[in-house]
């Protein structure tokens, strides 16, 4: 019930793609809701090609947060 790792240092313009490891169903959401995943259950995947920081979460247990950065 967490993403890992919580932060992630990427170039910008890379892509993250997040895979769902747990057993239950999770998503990843810009924390101010610009985007989502779709529900991702296990084994499902989302990618996403970075041009600025931001915060996110799963909006079905929010309790789960990270945060992508890019290096300088």
């Amino acid at each position: 019930m967490k993403f890992v790792p919580e932060i992630i240092q990427v170039r910008k313009g890379d892509i993250i793609e997040w895979v769902n490891k747990d057993i239950v169903p999770h998503d990843v959401t810009e924390i101010n809701k610009k985007w989502t995943s779709k529900t991702l259950n296990k084994e499902d995947s989302f990618s996403k090609k970075i041009t600025t920081n931001f915060d996110y979460f799963c909006s079905i247990h929010i309790v789960m947060k990270g945060s992508v950065h890019i290096k300088e």
